[in-house]
């Protein structure tokens, strides 16, 4: 007997070749080997068709020579027959080329026969999904391993996962990760795995090979140039954030920017009643030309009702001072502040609000453009919302005579104001509230006065108002702040003092330090007072290696001693679980507690039940597929709950492969959605809000603390609500009463949520969570209508990142 390869050709990545027996008896068994010249083993697998005599023999398509090993074998294992054949890649490719041109009947039966002609009973890997990680410069490739259920009675347990880059070397920056179990698919009866590995983003070529010890379980996928391109740019579409959208100028000209026929309306109604406005510009050293586009910019406002004083300080600029003269000449709303000398931008502001007659004080740069309707905006608020004591706006940045990088900014989020000065502007403060300023703290935070002034103002202010709109465009050159930190790195420790001062004014135990990764930007670590008892409420059912892995995360890494764990035992049946309780039991601070008669599953009734059993100040509700990654995470958490303001605290849940599950909830007309999902657990965006503790409308239950007393007094959670929604019912719910929920980063730790499972597969599932978000609907109207007070509306629902339409 004889084994030779005859026609070759090549798709998908793979090179497909027709093997050949001569002499064949019955009960044959051939098999592949494959290796590089090297010796290093490949990917290869033989299947046979129907409409081709003999095999086919599948290789990726490499671009090194491949060596191939063919063995004949009877039913008794025993080797009849053995060939060697070489597989270049440059003739694999011209056999290729001939083959196809003329139109081989074989080789067009074999190419891609391992996808077109794959049977019920075969395993195969396959690419998910690929998602582009630009902090870290690489690719995470998601994908599964699918294996033929009905024959496959034990998924095996040491199947390896290897990855080739078109030189059969490892394409593998970490070692791959396994992110769940073996799960069957309900819909095909496979059993289905997932995995996650880091690649180079540049990578043009991937083989995804898995492979068991026995051989039962040998399968690849080749994933071309273009295939991964393609997700690339998949991937990219889906996260384009309006930050770095190019098409951001047409989109504010045509969306965004009023119309003429708007402004001429805004002109002949006013605002009857509206309060005047003073907006106070320092000056020094003004480029000529931008100072005359600022003036426009403020002229052309279509509410008339302000003043704006111009603060010189550059008195030996003589064009300056030539052109603020007459500016003042020609219009009585135009008053000018000659200074002798440069006192600084702080000092420099405050000798224009001693002069300010309105109002309210607007803070405008000397090199910015505001928008014609930006006041007739400010005054509706006020006179819709009398108690207003500051207002801000929607920002973006002016660069090259285009529009970019705009800030769609939250409504009043104090929680992000001490990690940035996200307000920034226009700033817009009631005159009444600078009258106690401390101007010596404010001088002292010269660069950045504006974040001082604002948390200042915000303690004290009777309501903040957001204007969702972008009218301030901050000029972009080689000597504004706007083009970064660098250019004035003194803000920085600026910045520190003013979170700082906040912080103290508010009798807060608690420190700003500077975050070294992105500059201006800041963290507080809160002083826990005391140390109260924190109950940690774990429902569970089954999965006992699982449970056993977030007990012991919880007790070996957690630096906070003062704990107690109330484990809910839910309809368990394998016995290796209450093995697992009897043994967590000889903790002292371990308790399991018996759920009666639980029937169906009810997380709400299970929490609620578990909360009973609890003796702490402190309540965290938290799942049983966790894992604790920052030592001090019930610290941080329990810093916010002791605030007063605070309902409750989520933390940051990250997948295991360190890409974002969890980073807040946004609800927002209709959706209710994971902020942050599936992006690199250390991605900045425009205002860095995944790395900045934050207030948002909801967090998820998998990670939640509050007050036990505020548990009780909200109503626990909602046992109508039994899997959906019930944690976003409880935020809601506490920011009805007025309190904040707030999400803590510095709280990180890993959620095994299954990547690939289908949260609703059954149709029971379905109409449940049909049924649940028509609850929510009908309860929180206002977000489902109006959208999140912490989402632009001008953003898209889907947040994969924050800015997005």
């Amino acid at each position: 007997m004889k084994l030779f390869v005859k026609e070759t050709t090549r798709g998908g990545g793979k090179v497909f070749a027709h093997v050949v027996a001569t002499g064949m008896t019955a009960h044959v068994h051939v098999r592949a080997e494959a290796a590089t010249r090297d010796g290093v083993p490949i990917p290869v697998s033989l299947m046979t068709l129907p409409e081709v005599d003999g095999w086919v023999l599948i290789l990726p398509v490499l671009s090194v020579t491949q060596c191939v090993t063919l063995r004949a074998e009877d039913e008794r294992g025993i080797e009849v027959c053995k060939s060697a054949k070489t597989i270049a890649p440059t003739a694999a490719k011209l056999h290729s080329q001939f083959n196809t041109a003329t139109h081989n009947a074989v080789a067009e039966q074999m190419r891609n026969c391992d996808t077109r002609c794959r049977s019920a009973f075969s395993a195969f890997v396959r690419m998910d999904e690929l998602i582009f990680a630009p902090e870290s410069g690489c690719d995470v490739v998601r994908g599964s391993v699918h294996l033929p259920g009905p024959c496959t009675p034990h998924a095996p347990a040491d199947l390896e996962l290897r990855f080739l880059d078109g030189k059969a070397q490892d394409a593998a920056l970490e070692a791959p990760l396994w992110l769940d179990e073996w799960h069957a698919n309900r819909a095909t009866g496979e059993l289905v795995r997932t995995f996650s590995v880091r690649v180079s983003h540049e990578l043009p070529f991937l083989v995804m090979w898995a492979r068991d010890g026995s051989g039962a379980v040998d399968c690849f996928e080749c994933l071309e140039g273009f295939v991964l391109e393609d997700a690339r740019r998949r991937w990219d579409g889906l996260t384009l954030s309006a930050w770095r959208d190019p098409a951001y100028h047409e989109w504010f000209l045509s969306r965004q920017r009023a119309s003429g026929q708007e402004l001429e309306v805004q002109r002949a109604l006013g605002v009857p009643g509206g309060p005047s406005f003073s907006l106070v510009v320092p000056l020094y050293r003004t480029p000529l030309p931008y100072f005359h586009e600022l003036m426009d910019s403020v002229l052309a406002q279509t509410y008339g009702s302000f003043e704006l004083l111009l603060v010189n300080a550059s008195v030996e600029d003589e064009e300056l001072s030539s052109a603020v003269a007459e500016y003042e000449l020609q219009d009585n709303r135009v008053r000018v502040v000659e200074l002798d000398d440069n006192r600084g931008i702080a000092r420099n502001t405050l000798s224009g609000v001693e002069t300010a007659r309105g109002d309210f004080v607007c803070f405008l740069d000397h090199d910015d453009l505001i928008e014609p309707d930006l006041l007739y905006r400010y005054a509706k608020a006020v006179v819709r919302h009398p108690d207003t004591d500051l207002l801000y706006c929607d920002e973006d940045k002016l660069r090259d005579d285009r529009y970019c990088e705009p800030f769609l900014k939250p409504d009043w989020n104090p929680d992000l104001l001490c990690g940035e000065n996200y307000v920034c502007h226009l700033l817009t403060v009631r005159r009444s509230m600078l009258d106690e300023l401390p101007q010596d703290d404010y001088v002292q935070c010269e660069g950045s006065q504006d974040h001082f002034l604002t948390l200042f103002v915000g303690e004290r202010a009777r309501n903040v108002w957001h204007e969702r709109r972008v009218l301030y465009h901050w000029r972009v050159h080689s000597e504004s702040t706007a083009a970064g930190s660098a250019s004035k790195p003194y803000t920085i420790a600026a910045g520190v003092r003013a979170v700082q001062a906040h912080l103290d004014r508010s009798g807060l135990r608690a420190t700003a330090v500077e975050r070294e990764d992105v500059p201006n930007t800041y963290r507080v670590d809160y002083e826990v007072s005391g140390a109260p008892l924190v109950s940690i409420i774990i429902p569970n059912k089954d999965l006992s290696s699982m449970l056993s892995r977030c007990v012991s995360s919880i007790l070996d890494k957690s630096t906070y001693q003062n704990i107690e764990l109330i484990i809910v035992e839910n309809n368990s049946a394998e016995e290796q679980t209450f093995e697992l309780y009897e043994k967590l039991e000889r903790d002292d601070r371990i308790h399991v507690v018996r759920q009666p008669d639980a029937g169906a599953f009810n997380y709400s009734k299970t929490i609620n039940f578990g909360a009973a059993s609890a003796h702490g100040t402190y309540l965290v509700l938290l799942n049983n597929d966790t894992e604790v990654v920052a030592p001090d995470w019930i610290e941080r958490m329990l810093g916010h709950c002791q605030r007063p303001e605070v309902g409750c605290v989520g933390a940051k849940l990250v997948y295991p492969d360190g890409l974002i599950q969890h980073a807040g909830v946004v609800v927002h007309q209709g959706m209710l959605k994971h902020l942050g999902w599936k992006l690199d657990r250390n991605v900045h965006d425009a205002i860095d809000g995944f790395q900045l503790t934050r207030d948002v409308s909801a967090v998820t239950g998998a990670c939640l603390m509050l007050r036990t007393q505020t548990f009780l007094d909200v109503g626990m959670l909602d046992e109508a609500l039994p899997n959906d929604f019930n944690d976003t019912n409880l935020c809601l719910s506490l920011r009805d009463k007025g309190l904040l929920v707030v999400y803590e980063p510095a709280a990180e730790l890993i959620h095994y949520e299954s990547v690939s499972r289908g949260e609703h597969e059954t149709e029971d599932l379905r109409r449940q969570y049909a049924y649940s978000t028509g609850v929510m609907m009908s309860r929180w109207p206002s977000y489902f209508a109006d959208g999140d007070p912490y989402w632009s509306p001008s953003l898209w629902h889907e947040p994969y990142k924050h800015l997005q339409w």
